[in-house]
């Protein structure tokens, strides 16, 4: 994946992060420090308007609360991997004290 990753960047691609969480000041300093590592950030507030950035941006990876909207942020992890094409996208859960770990990661795995 690291080889992956450099690669883009060393051709001058831009990689591309779906970035999911409904707080918009966590939000915008994620963005702000994923932009400032040469990323290109694609904001969603919502798991619904997420899963529609997933077929129309394009993203080559999900930075994703999975409290979203009380925890509809599972429910598009849960959609992401159900997906024949999607299903392979790597998914970051960012999960804070309000998140049971173990239903996070059964949803990613």
């Amino acid at each position: 994946m690291v080889i992956y990753f450099k690669r883009m960047y060393k051709n001058n691609l831009r990689f591309r992060v779906l970035l999911v969480d409904d707080d918009p000041h966590e939000s915008s300093l994620a963005e702000l420090y994923l932009k400032r590592e040469g990323f290109e950030v694609i904001p969603a507030f919502s798991a619904k308007d997420a899963y529609k950035c997933i077929f129309t941006e394009k993203p080559d990876i999900i930075l994703v609360d999975p409290g979203v909207e009380g925890m509809e942020g599972l429910n598009f992890i849960r959609k992401v991997k159900a997906h024949r094409y999607y299903r392979f996208l790597p998914v970051i859960a960012l999960i804070g004290d309000e998140e049971n770990p173990l239903e996070v990661i059964s949803c990613l795995l």
